[in-house]
């Protein structure tokens, strides 16, 4: 019967409720009335049989909009608001640029910055000064020399003095400094330019660190991280140095770089994506457990894949990964936001481990480092001899299809942490074309593979396939 039950909801159909109406016409009119479609009464009852199906289907799509799985649009978000989630509007993609200028230079908020190689424009989505805080390179000047005096360049917690001698010309002072600094410390190089400067260089341009400088030293240059949007919405693809051009005519300003890959922004997320989101963030209030951290995670725009390991062991397990630790392994998104995301529901005095960190200060100033995964790139190669079936030919260009075909094959099938299958890839060979068969085939981890068995990808690697590394032979 139509209606709500404790199995649910059950609507009248048009057909249902023509169906309907004619048995009551019929119990009132009595058995023998006309309601065929070509009758009087029949077409009445018909008539208004479209508008109640329709109420029925309205009263359908009411009782849907309560269910996660069926749910649609606005009614989507307001469900999934109890677990603390909010669809993803459309988000440009954002980089991390490294700014490179006078001391004291502002790079006001907006400003714009261009590529030569994509012709993407990006711009600042903040105002920076270059002065001395939180610098990710420099270049000091020598502007006296004086004899028997302390140059010190305090970067960080870490400081360098060098004492000059009698008689030291300012030249000499900065080969001395030059090469105090690089003798002491690998985070740090330098070179001397124009005789009296010292051009500092971070091994990490992430670290950022406050500059001091004691008497008779100057700055002369400064480098600073902005960060920074695409002017276009959506996945703009940006790789890392190719953001090289400074479009806005600020004076001061030399020099730009991205140090490293644009992460990629989106569009509005569908239904179907907030839908899995959903099912994924479980554990989006909670704090310190793994399921905690990887629906965190989740959350950070940008974030293609996210997997979490832990070691509870008091000795360095077999992943290699230190004794209390946990490590986040994440494809995508904003280094500085996954660094912030992780410090907010990390277990207290648990280590964060991994190839990237981050500082990160907390509510009372204290520094923290940070670290989580980015995926190693593995790149594999292919070499693969077909040949014609008896009385058939290869079409042309089959060499292409098939590269097409792996290609496609790789980017739909791995992701971090699986290992190449190495019987696998006849399917998607043998998919490109037709009239030819395999002879022989071979993979591996550098050119001219010999391997014909499984490519084994570590937990913090990924898989990749580059067209230049498949080598096609026809027989």
């Amino acid at each position: 019967m139509a209606g709500l039950s404790a199995r649910g909801l059950e609507i009248k159909r048009l057909n249902d409720v023509i169906s309907d109406r004619i048995s009551s016409a019929r119990n009132y009119f009595g058995s023998g009335a006309a309601t065929t479609s070509n009758d009087v009464l029949g077409r009445l009852l018909r008539v208004a049989s479209a508008s109640e199906a329709d109420l029925w289907e309205l009263a359908e799509a009411v009782y849907n909009s309560f269910t996660p799985a069926l749910a649609t649009g606005v009614s989507l978000d307001r469900i999934v608001a109890y677990a603390g989630l909010t669809r993803f509007e459309a988000e440009p993609s954002t980089a991390t640029l490294l700014a490179t200028g006078d001391y004291n230079t502002v790079i006001g908020n907006e400003s714009y910055v261009d590529s030569s190689v994509t012709s993407n424009r990006f711009i600042t989505t903040k105002s920076v000064q270059l002065n001395e805080n939180l610098v990710s390179g420099l270049t000091v000047q020598i502007i006296s020399a004086v004899d028997n005096s302390d140059y010190t360049v305090y970067l960080g917690t870490s400081s360098f003095t060098y004492t000059s001698g009698v008689g030291e010309s300012m030249a000499d002072i900065a080969n001395g400094l030059s090469t105090l600094i690089n003798s002491s410390s690998s985070e740090f190089h330098t070179s001397v330019i124009n005789d009296v400067q010292v051009e500092i260089t971070f091994s990490d341009v992430f670290v950022r660190r406050d500059a001091t400088l004691t008497a008779n030293m100057s700055f002369q240059k400064v480098q600073k991280l902005i960060n920074s949007e695409c002017t276009e919405v959506g996945p703009v693809s940006q790789p890392a140095g190719t953001l090289d051009t400074v479009a806005s005519p600020i004076i001061g300003w030399d020099s730009v770089s991205n140090p490293q890959e644009a992460a990629l922004g989106r569009y509005r997320e569908t239904d179907e994506e907030l839908r899995i989101r959903f099912a994924n963030s479980k554990e989006l209030n909670a704090r310190g457990t793994v399921d905690a951290i990887y629906s965190a995670l989740l959350e950070v725009v940008g974030v293609e894949e996210v997997q979490v390991y832990e070691n509870e062991t008091n000795g360095v397990d077999t992943l290699g990964l230190p004794a209390k630790s946990f490590s986040a392994v994440v494809l995508g998104g904003s280094t500085q936001q996954i660094a912030e995301t992780i410090w907010q529901v990390k277990p207290a005095g648990i280590e964060a481990f991994g190839n990237t960190t981050v500082l990160i200060n907390d509510s009372q100033g204290l520094p923290h480092n940070i670290s989580f995964s980015r995926p190693e790139t593995v790149n594999v190669y292919i070499d693969i001899t077909i040949s014609a079936f008896e009385n058939q030919s290869i079409v042309s260009g089959v060499d292409e299809l098939i590269i097409d075909a792996l290609e496609t094959y790789f980017l739909e099938n791995y992701r971090v942490g699986d290992d190449v299958i190495y019987s696998r890839l006849y399917t998607p060979i043998n998919s490109a074309s037709s009239g030819y068969q395999i002879d022989s085939l071979t993979i591996g981890t550098s050119a001219s593979p010999t391997g014909t068995t499984n490519i084994v990808i570590a937990y913090n690697e990924i898989a990749q396939l580059l067209r230049g590394n498949v080598n096609i032979t026809i027989n």
